[in-house]
């Protein structure tokens, strides 16, 4: 139907039925393009004068399903917030691995002890994940070893802390600034 955007993973293969290719939308489903965009980008300008390319189409059973494959394929960058890793562990893990943290491993790729410590993020209260967003300055930008450590305690702790590293009154490095918090934890 006209204006119903279907969600379909397309990814360009080479052994693949080839699918002519058409700028009329009217007279062709829309579909969104989900994964291999990088493929695609790199056929630059000169796949539209081909008058066809090779596609698959997939359709997802779900959105879940979707965001999985999308988790997937970009969750192991390298350049992700920490917190929007975190968020999507947490719902992975709710709602494709039933809680189970060693079948997320599994799906994911990455050691329970990953999972773990961004899982742990969630845990923070919301001023202090503020400090993680990558838009602040390397140094007021709370570091992720840092704020893994403080996701061990409650939010009063947390709040107390977190003031004092922000300002720099704490050494600069993650190291330095776990070990103070381990301190400060055992002294109160």
């Amino acid at each position: 139907k006209k204006g119903q955007r279907e969600i379909a993973r397309v990814r360009l293969l080479t052994q693949v039925e080839k699918t002519r290719f058409t700028t009329n939308t009217e007279q062709v489903p829309q579909y969104m393009l989900v994964s291999g965009e990088r493929r695609w980008r790199a056929c630059g300008p000169s796949h539209a004068d081909l008058g066809f390319f090779e596609i698959r189409l997939d359709e997802y059973r779900d959105s879940e399903e979707q965001f999985e494959d999308a988790y997937l394929l970009n969750g192991t960058r390298e350049d992700l917030p920490p917190l929007d890793v975190a968020r999507s562990l947490e719902r992975l893990l709710k709602n494709r691995c039933g809680g189970n943290k060693q079948e997320l491993s599994r799906l994911v790729g990455k050691s329970i002890a990953f999972v773990d410590m961004y899982l742990g993020l969630n845990k923070l209260d919301k001023e202090v994940q503020e400090y993680l967003n990558p838009r602040l300055t390397e140094r007021t930008r709370l570091k992720l070893g840092t704020a893994v450590e403080l996701s061990k305690h409650g939010v009063h702790v947390q709040k107390r802390l977190v003031s004092r590293i922000v300002r720099g009154e704490v050494g600069r490095y993650g190291s330095d600034q776990r070990r103070w918090i381990q301190e400060q934890v055992l002294n109160a």
